[in-house]
């Protein structure tokens, strides 16, 4: 790519000749579009009952919620599911000891239909408490680092 330093206009002009200084302006235009805030969502709708859920999940995962937040998480959340994963197993235990290869084949992939989606929440609340344990201790470690007098 050359540059055109064969330039005709000589714009050492503008800053000699105060009139040609005076017409000289720059025009930005408007943006074009609107700005877009962000609504709340509206928990009634379908759609916006998932958005809402949404939120709450990712405020929930990234450490922002409060220790009463996340204990309640785990009885209302994760324990539900895995009490439900337990009964599950617990009932298709004579269905796996009765030798029936058909009963058993059809078994394990409930069960593991099962756990997979009784894991799911459980994850989600495990990733909830991890994020807040390394919230506050890097809270605890900005206080020892910005506060000299600890030291």
């Amino acid at each position: 790519m050359s540059k055109n330093t064969n330039s005709k206009f000589d714009f050492s002009a503008f800053d000699a000749d105060p009139e040609l200084s005076k017409k000289r302006h720059i025009s930005v235009p408007p943006p074009t579009g609107q700005i877009h805030i962000e609504q709340r969502p509206n928990g009634f709708t379908p759609m916006g009952e998932i958005e809402t859920d949404r939120q709450a999940y990712r405020a929930l995962t990234q450490g922002r919620m409060r220790w009463w937040v996340i204990i309640t998480s785990w009885f209302a959340i994760a324990f539900p599911p895995l009490i439900f994963a337990f009964w599950a197993i617990y009932n298709s235990i004579p269905v796996l000891a009765s030798g029936d290869w058909g009963a058993i084949f059809v078994i394990v992939v409930l069960l593991g239909a099962t756990l997979i989606i009784s894991s799911l929440p459980l994850l989600i609340v495990i990733r909830a408490t991890r994020a807040k344990l390394e919230h506050d201790r890097q809270k605890k470690t900005r206080k020892w680092v910005t506060n000299p007098k600890r030291r």
